[in-house]
């Protein structure tokens, strides 16, 4: 018998796959554009690896915030906002400032 907890993590690569195959490419970041990453949980993780391997690829400033700590007076050309089921509160709340 599988946990909910094994269930959830064995779906992670999955929804992760459909995320990049789903986002429409405009949607992403362009190369210069300084950019905010938030999520909560594994997003934000997610979102502190993204930033690190961007700005080590030279595409730009890239700051990764846990959603409930994004500085929304700072000023970004674009937000990335990193939410596995898309109603993560924090992020929704960040990206309604």
């Amino acid at each position: 018998m599988t946990t909910h907890t094994e269930a959830e993590i064995a779906s992670q690569p999955d929804c992760w796959r459909r995320a990049v195959t789903e986002t429409p490419r405009d949607a992403l970041p362009r190369p210069g554009e300084r950019v905010a990453v938030i999520g909560c949980g594994t997003s934000w993780f997610v979102a502190q690896a993204y930033a690190v391997l961007r700005e080590q690829a030279g595409q730009g400033e890239t700051d990764a915030f846990a959603a409930s700590e994004f500085p929304a007076g700072r000023p970004y050309d674009r937000v990335l906002a990193l939410t596995r089921s898309g109603t993560t509160t924090e992020v929704l709340d960040a990206l309604a400032v």
